[in-house]
């Protein structure tokens, strides 16, 4: 939620457009996703536990979609919608099994 740290981490996502817009594709949702992965996860740790790249973003597009679509709460604007989900997803990488191993 850092004015430079955000747009440092996650290249050319927008946040400050209406879920339907930031979410409402797998490219754009990538924007999100792929960083996640390769700066939480890893790539290349060649663990036998680790999970794919594939498996983690499967489960954030899933997650991304629901949140997505749910109806935007009183009194919060799309943008802050948008930037809420996004900090969910932070949220559901950081605290999964999967930082917790590196």
């Amino acid at each position: 939620n850092d004015p430079a740290l955000g747009p440092a981490f996650f290249p050319n996502m927008n946040f400050n457009v209406a879920p339907g817009t930031a979410f409402g594709s797998q490219a754009s949702m990538d924007l999100l996703v792929q960083p996640l992965y390769t700066n939480l996860v890893g790539l290349g740790q060649n663990l036998a536990s680790q999970p794919t790249d594939s498996a983690v973003s499967n489960e954030l597009y899933n997650l991304l979609t629901t949140l997505s679509t749910s109806a935007t709460p009183a009194n919060t604007t799309p943008a802050q919608r948008t930037q809420q989900i996004s900090m969910a997803a932070c949220t559901a990488v950081l605290s999964s099994a999967t930082t917790l191993i590196k």
